[in-house]
């Protein structure tokens, strides 16, 4: 998913910025754009996996629920936008 800043794709119109110098699509791909989201949903689904393989009896560390909340929700959130603007991410 990193990948995908770094290629040269469209920027959605919704979130071209005509005001901006040097980036007009900060919106889309820049450091807290719809493209850092996704990414940072599919690194969350990748955490929570990590949670999901636990053997019940054999927790290594302790579990910390609002960590694990604070993933969801930016999974949910990442992969929502996914759907949303994947035909964006095509060339």
């Amino acid at each position: 998913m990193n990948r995908l800043k770094k290629i040269s794709h469209g920027c959605p119109s919704e979130f071209w910025d005509s005001e901006a110098i040097n980036n007009e699509c900060h919106k889309w791909d820049g450091e807290d754009g719809i493209l850092e989201e996704m990414i940072q949903g599919f690194e969350a689904l990748k955490t929570l996996d990590g949670h999901h393989n636990w053997k019940i009896g054999q927790i290594k560390k302790e579990i910390d629920w609002e960590k694990i909340k604070l993933l969801q929700k930016k999974y949910k959130k990442g992969m929502k936008l996914f759907v949303k603007y994947f035909p964006n991410l095509l060339d």
